[in-house]
């Protein structure tokens, strides 16, 4: 196989690596919000704050508006479900 493709491929493979580290940190993260969520009777979802967090990514970003919308409702929805 084309050696570039093959470098390419590791350097995804790690990237893949590292976003999988910060989506368990991600998580990790919601699972202390939705306990102090709990103790303190707040609504697990946050449509205001989920919006805001869409709105600041999209602004920063050049990728495609659908792809961020996307990969991040089902963070958000993975999220809620940890919190319950």
């Amino acid at each position: 196989m084309n050696e570039q493709i093959l470098e390419y491929r590791e350097k995804i493979n790690q990237i893949d690596e590292e976003l999988l580290t910060l989506l368990e940190k991600r998580m990790n993260l919601s699972i202390k919000i939705g306990k102090i969520k709990r103790e303190s009777k707040i609504p697990i979802e946050n449509k205001q704050r989920e919006k805001e967090i869409l709105d600041k990514l999209k602004e920063k970003s050049d990728l495609n508006k659908e792809l961020i919308e996307g990969v991040y409702q089902q963070i958000f929805k993975e999220s809620k479900k940890i919190q319950i």
